[in-house]
This record gives C-alpha cells, structure tokens and sequence, in this order.
C-alpha cells in the first residue's frame, strides 16, 4: 500500500538553489533551444534541467499575459468580464483537505486520509477547466507542504494525478495545459526545490505587472513566504517589511498580511502576541466599511484566538471560540464546506486532549458523515 511506504522525514526547501542554466534570465534567452535539435554527444544540459527551463519560460509568459487580462473591481477583488466575482473556492477546498489530510495520517487515521485526499483528488478536473489565475500556486503549495510533512510520494502521486487530469482536460497546445505536462516531466529527486523556485518565478511575474502592495499580488506573495520560508524568525521579518512597505493607514492587503503575522507568531509559541495580533485584526474589520465583505479573515481570526488559548490552557474559551468559528463557516457557506472537517478535526484532537472521550467519538461520527466514504470503501462495502 502506498501509505505503507512513506517516508517520515521533513523536507526544508530552498528557493534559491537553482542551477545557472534555469534563471529567469536565462528562461527568456534561451526559448531557441529544442530537444529536437540538441547533440546527444555535446556537453547539453541534462532533460530534467531542461524540462524545468521551459517550466519558467511557459509560466513567465503565461502569468504576463494573465496578468495583462484581470480585471479587479472597487476592493482589488478578481471579477469577471461580466462583473461577476471570479470564485476560487474550488481550489480553496481543495488546499483544505489535502492539508487536512495529512493531519489525519499524522495522528494515524489512514482511512480517514485516503478518504479526505479523495475528496480532494475529485475536485481537480473541475479545478483545471475552471482555470483560476491562484490554480497553478494552489497546486505547488500543496506539493510542498506534503513534501515538507514527510509525504514526498503522496506529494509525487497527486502532482502526476493533476499532470494526467491536465492532458485529458486542456489542448497541448494551450500554454496551460504545456504547464502541467511540463510539472509531470519533473523529476523526484529535485521536485520541491524545483516546485519552490517556480512559485517564486510566479509572485515575481504578479508583483512586477500589478505592483507589490497590490491585493491580488500581495495574497500570492504571502502565501509563497507561508510556505517556503521555514525560517519563523526570517518569517516574521519579512512580513514586517511588507506591512511597513503597505504604510500606517489600512489599505486593501493589510488584513491578510496582520493574519500570517499573527499565524507566524503563533508558530513562534508567542501566543499573547499573536492573540493580540488577531484580535486588532478583529477590530480593524470592524471599523472600516472597505473590509466588510471580508468573512475568510474574520473566521480565521477567530482559529487563531482560539490557537492561542488552547496553547494557553484555556480549555473553555478555547472551545467556544472554534465552535464559534465552525458555525460561522456554516452559516455562510454551508455544512459540506472543506473548513467545517478542518476545523472539527482540530477540536476533536483537543477534546481527547482534555480526556472527553465520548464528546470527541461524537464529533468523529460527525465529521465522517460529512467526508462520506470513497471507492475504496464502497468496494469493500460489496464484496
């Protein structure tokens, strides 16, 4: 079984370790090359070094011109030409259960996972038809964080599932589609720092045709720093600079950077800080008419709050407070949304945690009425 043999050991990936030959400078200099044309006998570089150039020289190329084609309206909000709003829920869930998932496996529910990382897997031909401007750094954050959490072949699995979904769904001759055969060509041994350095290439392209303090450009960078930075200390540093960069008054972006701070120094064990952090986070929502559809930000202040006093030994409020935030996530998005297993996952662990055995079997029962059963289980269930 392929949970069988998984390795246990974290990965640490570091961006800026990338061969000469496969800069973002070189990517443009070197679009003549063709495999069709290289001498076996002459001093090439290797296929795999070449697979990864034409890697940054199609996503350069694609996320300039994407770029050049987004529309935002008044709050910096994607839109679609119509002036609808461009959804991105999608692959939002999907980032929850994959990262759900290796909970899960971490605290040794392997049914569990495999039906959660189903529920994933469902959701990527969707995902790639739909093509959201966030998809392809959804992708690579999931890749990483499963590398980095000791799952490089699950991590391996999933990115030639999507490469795979990808020929079936896009043309060969769509920039897209070139993107994710490409991503299926990497190979095992450098993948993370390979995935690592083409986000990078990604926030680079966004923040140099949107601009750094932009929502969009600053959402995407954030998540990238979320990531691959595995420094807390450089962390924080970097998200101090960027809050600085943003200015004393509230703009658009300001929130969400406050929320990975306050997530980084919860990382940190400074739970205090990061109490505080979110609770002025709280109140800058509050007080100012430019955030009030900002819901994700208020759910995710309240996990946080609710982080901290669990760290705290504050068993009561710990509790209410993230059965304040699943309700909130109920009420406006429904019961089956990827955050409500999420974060019942986390109380549950608590409850044991604080020996309430029959209230945690309870909210088990709940949970997997929610996540249902897989293919797996529907043929054991008929033999």
């Amino acid at each position: 079984m392929l949970l069988q043999r998984l390795g246990a050991t974290s990965t640490t990936i570091n961006p800026n370790t990338r061969a000469s030959l496969v800069s973002l400078g070189c990517a443009r200099t070197a679009s003549f090359v063709q495999e069709d044309f290289l001498d076996p006998h002459s001093p090439c570089p290797p296929r795999t070094l070449l697979v990864a150039e034409k890697l940054f020289r199609n996503i350069t190329v694609y996320f300039e011109i994407s770029c050049r084609n987004m529309i935002f309206d008044e709050h910096e909000t994607l839109i679609t030409p119509n002036g609808d709003l461009l959804d991105n829920s999608l692959c939002e869930n999907f980032d929850s259960y994959c990262f759900t998932s290796t909970m899960l496996l971490k605290n040794g529910l392997q049914a569990q996972f495999r039906r959660t990382l189903s529920k994933a897997s469902a959701l990527v031909e969707q995902i790639l038809r739909f093509e959201h401007p966030r998809t392809l750094a959804c992708f690579l954050e999931v890749f990483i964080h499963l590398i980095q959490t000791g799952l490089p072949m699950v991590a391996s699995y999933l990115h030639h599932y999507v490469s795979r979904m990808a020929e079936m769904v896009t043309r060969e001759v769509h920039p897209w589609g070139q993107i994710y055969r490409l991503l299926g060509q990497l190979d095992s041994e450098s993948i993370g720092q390979t995935m690592a350095q083409l986000w990078k290439c990604i926030t680079d392209v966004v923040d140099s045709r949107l601009g750094t303090t932009s929502r969009f450009a600053v959402s995407v960078r954030l998540d990238y720093v979320k990531r691959v930075v595995t420094n807390h200390l450089e962390e924080e540093q970097l998200l101090r600079n960027l809050l600085a960069q943003l200015g004393g008054t509230p703009r658009l972006p300001t929130p969400r950077v406050m929320l990975n701070l306050a997530h980084n120094l919860s990382k940190q064990g400074l739970y205090n800080k990061a109490e505080e952090m979110a609770l002025e986070i709280l109140s800058l929502l509050q007080g100012h008419e430019m955030y009030a559809y900002r819901i994700v930000e208020r759910i995710e202040c309240l996990k946080i709050v609710s982080l901290c006093y669990y760290n705290q030994g504050k068993i009561l409020s710990a509790e209410q407070t993230m059965r304040n935030a699943i309700e909130s996530i109920r009420g406006q998005w429904g019961i089956q949304h990827s955050w409500v297993p999420e974060f019942m996952y986390v109380l549950e662990g608590w409850l044991r945690d604080w020996g309430r055995e029959e209230d945690a079997s309870e909210l088990r029962a709940e949970i997997e009425a929610l996540i249902g059963k897989d293919e797996t289980d529907m043929r054991h269930d008929s033999v």
